[in-house]
């Protein structure tokens, strides 16, 4: 499991993209439709599927430590 900010984990095999919320600003979604999770500055875009659904989180931890989290070297 995939700890990507306040009490919210995800399964690793599940999430697709780990985006800084800066550079990726081509990337089209809609901020009504994402899941913010509180804890100070959104600083990540998490994209994940869930039974079938894409979701959107936007996380407060940097990508760099939800990177380390996730050990994309890992599975």
């Amino acid at each position: 499991m995939l700890h990507i900010g306040g009490d919210v984990m995800l399964p690793n095999k599940s999430v697709i993209a780990v985006l800084d919320i800066k550079k990726s600003g081509s990337f089209q979604y809609s901020r009504e439709d994402a899941i913010k999770i509180e804890g100070g500055k959104l600083r990540t875009l998490i994209i994940a599927e869930e039974m079938g659904k894409r979701k959107i989180y936007l996380s407060p931890l940097t990508t760099n430590a939800i990177c380390r989290l996730k050990n994309f070297g890992g599975n």
